[in-house]
């Protein structure tokens, strides 16, 4: 009897395990490749978000701010 609530607990946590994995992960793009979707991220800062930039409110990123290096424009 012992068997058997052993074997129906160890079926038991394996059912339970494989309900929790999730899909299979899918491989990030390659460096420089388009992706399906653009990145947006929300940025709130202050003197280091902005630094150099001629014009962050637009866009316009300078290679002093971290967000310029997050683009991943300071990648080679």
């Amino acid at each position: 009897m012992r068997r058997r609530a052993a074997a129906g607990g160890l079926l038991g946590a394996v059912v339970v395990l494989a309900g929790c994995a999730g899909p299979p992960a899918q491989a990030a793009p390659a460096p420089g490749t388009a992706s399906a979707a653009p990145l947006r991220v929300v940025v709130v800062g202050d003197s280091i978000t902005e630094m150099d930039c001629p014009d962050f409110d637009a866009g316009v990123l300078g290679q002093g701010s971290w967000a310029w290096w997050a683009t991943g424009r300071g990648w080679t």
